[in-house]
């Protein structure tokens, strides 16, 4: 143990650098990295309300890296020690400095019931990919993990359209005592805003959503968290101030484990109602009833007269398997429809919504192939007997999507009503006009995960895995059944095998080419009108490999120390850079024997975690592994010149007994 101390204190000395501060300026002359938390903590300093203090990004010496800062403001009478937590970037808190110091203002003249702090984050933006590890706001959650009764506002200002209100973040749903207070301040203050994701916040436990990094960084340690985003161009927030003043006046924090997630918010024009998850409770109670009430005519199975509705019924209960030999087929035609769209993908189709509607007409497809064959098998297959297990299938997805996530229940059982409204209707105009209604329960449902989604969740739906695709082929099964209901009418009034199959086949033909005309123009609407709403991303810088290292140079030195060997990497550049990467692979689990830096292993390579913005000097020291055959990577991240391209310089080392070589090309 006296080793480690004596080589703690040897490293921690040994990581020096000869740039102190890394001044880093963008095309905008905003500050950034190590000057922008210097003058940020500086000019808290001033405004005299709370207690600032510097938290380090890492676990070393964190004078070199920028740093998170916290300032505290305490309450007169806290018994439960409850806390509540406004978080910023450094970025927006240093663009916005007098909305921050209203709310100071604000914060130290009242009395609270709980702990007020603020959180002011380095490195959350990000100018190029990766890294996402060593954020501010991660490594303050990683701190706080396990904290009892804390609470946390996030506010920044991506905004573009309208502020927004984001309740969730990957699997993860905001709790209803935060979010409904926030929503009403905003209301109180006629602030135009949106929820993202809309009815359908469900969608974030599902991890269909797009997920903020911050936001995620709470919810995932179960820290009680909801998220403001303000309009980014905005000349004054008087409005959105005074929602967040009344906000933090009228919420009132409850004890740990007191958290609802389930729970919907629908907009009535200008009136905000919330569905609870116990409302959602006697819904379904409501509904079970109902249900009972509904499917009690089997009472006429056990009556003497009226046979042939026995029959019918008896029919009916036998070809109940009907309704999973679907869902089997259906799946199995989506992932055919995954092989069709990979090869339209390939052939320059870029357009998700056109390859994810081609990928569900699939099923259809192979159902309507399918039939004649199905006829020849049950020639007395009755439309009856499809109105049942249309019936029984919608029910049966009530329960299977409810239990999936339950606020999912009204849009499966809204389907359940449509469905046992067209049992009655005969006329195959009317069941095409069934099936076209069938779809309004998923136009809020596509809406909000065309708008709130990004590519990359949009794109897993549409290839996905056998899981979803199970779960997306028992929700076609109910429209797949009206189809084969409405091919059974085409049935119904043919004389012959042979007749039925022709007329059929025109029918089919003439459906399917309107389908597609529908198609085509669903994706024209989704392209002027639903994608128009879509807020997007800030987009992050390419990453171009270097083939020369201009800008950066690297050497690796071994001394030894006490018996033991301290390795030091020292990187040096002529240009500030944004990130600065350090892998080591080596044959055994971990190469690394002692750092006073975190690591992290991904695979057989282990990192050191960086934080963004390191100085242009920098000197890193471990002690290696007592095998001592490892690779060490480096990488050094610059912005060219350009804020939409990054260049990456990679630099690659052999240690092998004691020996260290340069390795060109190996990476």
């Amino acid at each position: 143990m006296k080793f480690f101390k004596i080589l703690a204190i040897f490293s921690l000395f040994s990581i020096q650098t000869n740039a102190f501060f890394a001044q880093n300026f963008n095309s905008d002359s905003k500050y950034s990295g190590l000057e922008l938390s210097e003058r940020l903590f500086a000019e808290l300093e001033k405004t005299n309300s709370g207690e600032a203090k510097k938290l380090p990004l890492s676990t070393a010496v964190f004078e070199n890296f920028p740093y998170n800062i916290q300032l505290e403001f305490p309450a007169q009478d806290n018994p439960a020690q409850k806390t509540f937590v406004i978080a910023l970037t450094q970025e927006d808190a240093w663009n916005k400095i007098d909305f921050v110091k209203e709310l100071f203002d604000f914060v130290s003249e009242n009395k609270f019931e709980f702990d007020v702090n603020f959180i002011f984050t380095a490195g959350d933006i990000r100018r190029i990919p990766g890294n996402e590890k060593t954020m501010g706001t991660e490594i303050f959650c990683q701190t706080m993990e396990g904290a009892q009764n804390l609470h946390a506002l996030l506010l920044d200002f991506s905004a573009t359209k309208k502020t927004r209100v984001t309740p969730g973040a990957e699997k993860n749903i905001s709790p209803l005592y935060l979010t409904r207070p926030l929503c009403s301040s905003l209301d109180g203050e006629s602030v135009d805003y949106r929820i993202s994701g809309d009815i359908f916040i469900s969608l974030y436990n599902l991890g269909i959503l797009k997920s903020d990094a911050r936001l995620s960084a709470f919810l995932s340690r179960d820290i009680p968290a909801v998220m403001l985003s303000m309009l980014s161009e905005k000349e004054s927030y008087d409005e959105e101030t005074s929602a967040i003043k009344n906000f933090l006046l009228d919420v009132r924090l409850p004890e740990s484990g007191n958290w609802s997630r389930h729970y919907i918010p629908v907009k009535v024009h200008s009136r905000l109602f919330w569905i609870t998850e116990g409302q959602t409770l006697t819904a379904i109670t409501i509904f079970i009833a109902l249900c009972i009430f509904i499917l009690s005519d089997f009472e006429f199975i056990f009556r003497k007269k009226s046979r042939r509705l026995v029959k019918l019924k008896e029919s009916a209960l036998k070809s109940t398997y009907l309704i999973f030999l679907t869902a089997a087929l259906i799946t199995a035609s989506l992932f055919l429809g995954q092989i069709l769209i990979a090869a339209f993908q390939k052939a320059g189709t870029r357009n998700i919504a056109l390859l994810f509607i081609i990928k569900t007409s699939v099923p259809f497809f192979i159902l309507s192939l399918i039939y004649p064959l199905e006829i020849r098998i049950h020639k007395n297959l009755l439309p009856y007997i499809y109105e049942y297990i249309l019936s029984l299938s919608a029910l049966l997805n009530v329960f299977i999507f409810t239990s999936l996530d339950i606020s999912l229940f009204f849009l499966f059982a809204f389907e359940f009503l449509i469905l046992t409204l067209s049992r009655p209707a005969k006329r195959t105009a009317f069941l095409y006009v069934f099936m076209a209604i069938f779809f309004l329960p998923f136009v809020p449902l596509l809406y909000s995960i065309l708008i709130y989604s990004d590519a990359r969740k949009i794109f897993e739906l549409v290839f996905c895995a056998l899981d979803k695709n199970i779960f997306m082929g028992f929700a076609l099964v109910p429209l797949g059944l009206l189809w084969l209901r409405i091919l059974a009418r085409v049935n119904s009034k043919a004389r012959s095998t042979k007749s039925a199959v022709a007329y059929y086949l025109v029918a089919c033909t003439a459906s399917i080419v309107g389908i597609a005309v529908l198609s085509v123009f669903s994706i024209s609407m989704l392209n002027r009108i639903f994608f128009k709403n879509v807020e997007r991303n800030r987009p992050l810088a390419r990453v171009e490999e270097s083939s020369e290292n201009t800008f950066s140079s690297v050497s690796i030195l071994d001394s030894e120390y006490y018996g033991g060997k301290i390795r030091s990497i020292e990187i040096s550049s002529e240009k500030i850079p944004e990130r600065y990467a350090i892998f080591v692979q080596g044959e055994s689990e971990n190469p690394i024997y002692f750092s006073i830096y975190e690591t992290s292993r991904e695979n057989d390579r282990t990192e050191f975690l960086l934080p963004e913005n390191p100085p242009q000097n920098l000197t890193v020291t471990y002690t290696p592994d007592f095998s001592d055959n490892s690779i060490i990577t480096v990488e050094a991240y610059f912005l060219n010149g350009n804020p939409n391209q990054a260049k990456k310089e990679i630099f690659s080392f052999k240690a092998e007994g004691g020996e260290i070589s340069e390795v060109r090309d190996e990476f």
